[in-house]
């Protein structure tokens, strides 16, 4: 009886340590997927396509959105970390640099802008690029981390994907005013451009398309079915959401960068393009398919629109070479002796990311910004041939993603001039991202070494 009393004791001693070990495997296990992204920036892409709807109006076209809060916080907090010591991160020095050149040259096209309040609000936006930039910056320094911000800004988006599909359903009066409703016709029925939380159709159309280029690419190169699974779901609503957009320049940038996704994950894929595009096609609604064959077959006058377009914004970066129009002048320049034809459809903007920059604040302006793009590209890249070189997946996966996304990013920012404040923040989150995987350090290397703060 003692030793069966002994050996009970044993058993019930062995089972409760067992237990205790793999409880605390399990908690570690959900702690460490917990900590691959700070709480903080958590928040930051959840108040992204937020920040419309909970924003107030300031003045003019200035207004404040939880996205200002937020940034605000975040950048308080890693002034003060400054102040007491913390070290910088390694990485993205240049394209600080850039940034902080980006901002005061800004100040100084202030001092002559032609239409103060619109200057504020467009360097607010340069000022969203910093503080998108930065946070991401301070916070994330590995590439299991940039996959986690990630696979959170295709979490984030799938419930605003599905209200800009269901958004074209709606009556007229159940669809929020926070957007001009842009209407594409078919005949005599009206179809609604859907633009979802965001305060343009264009805009929301940006978004899906880079949601799309983010996820695909994680669908091609995640190693988690619960990943893929996510990735999928995220690819398929961004795509459905797309065509309600009815943005032929967001079809283009999906296309380009969902392709350059797949043949830097697994070009293998490639080959069940053709028949997902038969059935893409199929599933599209019948007035953006016949936009689309209106833009390519020259009966839709967006295309030449843009070109009149771009015209006038070379122009005017000849005319205003050293410090350009100004911030937010461009619509008044335009106005002033610029303006080259007078139909309709030929808009007050340089419907080009990287001409608006220049026409407002000129050379100098448009060289900074080109140097920006240039340097999240190169990052790019280089984490790829990096994580290819030291056979890191994670590596990998995370710069395809990223690369993925600046390729759709910039492909559409071709054909829009990009003034959404939750987009540029988006925009500065990524290019640091880019900064983190080409920098990241093979494993069992030594850290590099800090730069203290002064």
């Amino acid at each position: 009886m003692a030793c069966g009393r002994r050996a009970v004791g044993w058993a019930s001693r062995r089972v409760s340590r067992v237990a205790r070990e793999d409880g605390a495997v399990a908690l570690a296990s959900v702690a460490t997927r917990i900590d691959r992204l700070p709480l903080s920036l958590v928040l930051f892409v959840i108040a992204i396509p937020l920040a419309i709807p909970l924003a107030v109006d300031v003045v003019g076209t200035i207004s404040f959105s939880i996205l200002h809060v937020v940034l605000l916080g975040l950048l308080a907090a890693d002034a003060a970390g400054l102040l007491a010591g913390k070290s910088l991160a390694p990485h993205g020095r240049f394209e600080s640099l850039a940034l902080v050149l980006i901002l005061a040259l800004g100040l100084l096209n202030l001092a002559y802008t032609l239409d103060l309040p619109r200057g504020v609000a467009h360097w607010i936006l340069s000022a969203m690029l910093f503080g998108g930039f930065w946070v991401v910056r301070s916070r994330v320094s590995s590439p299991r981390q940039v996959l986690g911000f990630i696979d959170w800004m295709i979490a984030t988006s799938l419930p605003v994907l599905a209200y800009g599909i269901v958004q074209t359903t709606l009556p007229e009066r159940m669809v929020p005013d926070w957007a001009p409703h842009a209407l594409v016709y078919l005949g005599s029925k009206p179809f609604l451009r859907a633009f979802s939380t965001f305060d343009n159709a264009l805009y929301f159309a940006l978004y899906t398309n880079v949601v799309f280029c983010s996820s695909l690419a994680r669908l091609a190169a995640a190693r988690s079915g619960w990943t893929r699974l996510l990735a999928l779901v995220g690819a398929l609503l961004a795509l459905a959401a797309l065509f309600r957009t009815a943005s032929v320049g967001a079809l283009l940038g999906a296309l380009v960068g969902g392709l350059t996704a797949l043949l830097v994950a697994r070009p293998a894929l490639l080959l069940l393009v053709p028949p997902a595009a038969a059935v893409a096609v199929g599933a599209m609604p019948e007035p953006f398919r016949l936009k689309i064959v209106g833009v390519f077959g020259g009966f839709a006058s967006s295309l030449p629109a843009r070109l009149i377009l771009y015209r006038s914004a070379v122009d005017l970066i000849r005319d205003n070479p050293i410090l350009g129009v100004g911030l937010g002048s461009v619509e008044e320049a335009i106005r002033r002796g610029h303006r080259l034809s007078y139909d309709l459809a030929v808009a007050f903007t340089s419907e080009n990311f990287l001409l608006e920059r220049g026409v407002e604040s000129g050379i100098p302006g448009l060289l900074l910004y080109a140097a920006l793009v240039y340097a999240a590209f190169r990052n790019g890249v280089r984490g790829l041939s990096q994580g290819r070189r030291n056979q890191d997946l994670t590596q990998r996966e995370a710069a395809c993603a990223v690369f993925a996304f600046l390729v759709g990013f910039f492909t559409q920012g071709m054909t829009i001039a990009i003034g959404n404040f939750s987009l540029m923040a988006l925009l500065g989150a990524f290019i640091a991202l880019a900064s983190i995987v080409a920098e990241a350090r093979p494993l069992g290397a030594a850290p590099p070494t800090l730069v203290a703060a002064r």
